[in-house]
């Protein structure tokens, strides 16, 4: 990690040609966001899903960022600076692709039931 967390808001980030950042960004905003009430499996159903489907572009996505998550991204920069590590964001080892979207899928079928 970088100590100006903004520069991975940018494409031209730097030599991380392994998106070892992407990855770090990505669980730390799960750890935030589950201290704010959501559940693992639903936070990363939020960024794998709730948040592409609102078509996040360069013009747009901070604004999407904060309509999605509830939080500013200046909330998760700060984040960022205060973890030692990897370590520190590593999700539950019982959390499953499965589990993650189970809910999902049970709330599509009280919606709309078949037959």
């Amino acid at each position: 990690m970088v100590s100006n967390s903004l520069i991975y808001e940018s494409y031209n980030s730097g030599e991380d040609s392994n998106y070892s950042s992407f990855v770090f960004m990505t669980l730390a905003l799960v750890k935030e966001l589950v201290k704010l009430d959501n559940t693992e499996s639903d936070t990363i159903r939020m960024i794998i899903k709730n948040f592409q489907l609102q078509n996040p572009v360069a013009c747009n996505w901070k604004d999407i960022f904060k309509q999605v998550y509830h939080i500013h991204r200046f909330f998760l920069h700060q984040t960022f600076r205060l973890r030692s590590g990897h370590q520190t964001v590593l999700p539950s080892e019982n959390l499953t692709f499965q589990g993650i979207f189970n809910n999902y899928f049970q709330a599509l079928r009280t919606l709309m039931p078949l037959g």
